[in-house]
């Protein structure tokens, strides 16, 4: 059987164990948003407000956004994926304005890129 070293827990590392790694948060709106629109049930808006908001409160910064480092404590990173831009906001935007598209004219790429449906 083929080993495999996990990285051990230390102060600072995202391992909680040997076993155990976590990465910074990562909202993720696509859920809300499909939900939203398949199942037509307010609470997914709720929902994607909800995550807005706590995005404004803890992970906005006078550059842009960041990770939290620590969701707990809500300390911040230094550091703004370029999902957060090309997905997250894009699927709020969505959620929110869903008339901005088409939907049974268009599907999203992995990336959140919209593509007109040609079948």
């Amino acid at each position: 059987m083929m080993s495999r070293s996990a990285p051990a827990a230390t102060v600072g590392s995202p391992c909680l164990s040997r076993d155990i790694c976590i990465t910074p948060a990562r909202p993720n709106v696509q859920p809300a948003y499909y939900l939203d629109r398949y199942m037509k049930d307010p609470k997914y808006a709720a929902m994607g407000e909800t995550i807005l908001n706590d995005l404004i409160r803890h992970c906005r910064t006078p550059a842009g956004y960041t990770v939290l480092k620590d969701v707990v404590s809500k300390e911040k990173g230094d550091l703004m994926h370029s999902f957060f831009l090309a997905e997250t906001l894009k699927y709020l935007y969505l959620l929110f304005k869903p008339e901005a598209l088409d939907f049974d004219k268009i599907v999203f790429n992995t990336e959140a890129h919209p593509l007109r449906r040609t079948w």
